[in-house]
């Protein structure tokens, strides 16, 4: 009865194990599609020359600011400059730290960037996502 019950907490350890596993695997690709799904629509705002603010004429950069709780997008050069009633606000993973750009705009139009680079998504357990942006605009991500 002992050898009946040790086989089965151990079948029973092992699926929790993997179940874990694979719910930790989950939160870092939805964290990287969230930041993914933000970056290539504030990309595709700023190329369809998109302007909310009455004093714009002529189109606006777009872009996103990541910040310890949330994902900014905004409208705007950068973020200091944006109108902030325009921002669309998204909550982050509190799991995660970031490192890298934080703040990243698109050129109307063009949809190229002058502040470029890799941006890290870290959660505690060392799980990490890299999210490129390219000069010209271009978005791709790996782990």
């Amino acid at each position: 009865m002992l050898v009946v019950l040790a086989i089965f907490l151990t079948i029973v350890g092992l699926v929790f194990d993997s179940s874990f596993d694979n719910f930790e695997k989950s939160s870092v690709d939805t964290e990287a599609d969230t930041l993914m799904s933000l970056l290539q629509h504030a990309r595709a705002e700023a190329m369809s020359n998109i302007c909310r603010d009455i004093s714009c004429t002529v189109g606006s950069f777009h872009g996103i600011l990541i910040i310890n709780n949330s994902f900014i997008v905004f409208e705007g050069t950068d973020f200091k400059s944006s109108n902030r009633a325009f921002d669309q606000v998204t909550p982050r993973n509190s799991a995660f730290v970031s490192s890298g750009v934080s703040e990243i705009s698109f050129e109307n139009l063009s949809g190229n960037t002058i502040n470029y680079g890799n941006i890290i998504l870290e959660n505690k357990s060392g799980q990490k996502i890299i999210v490129s942006v390219g000069q010209e605009g271009q978005i791709s991500w790996q782990n």
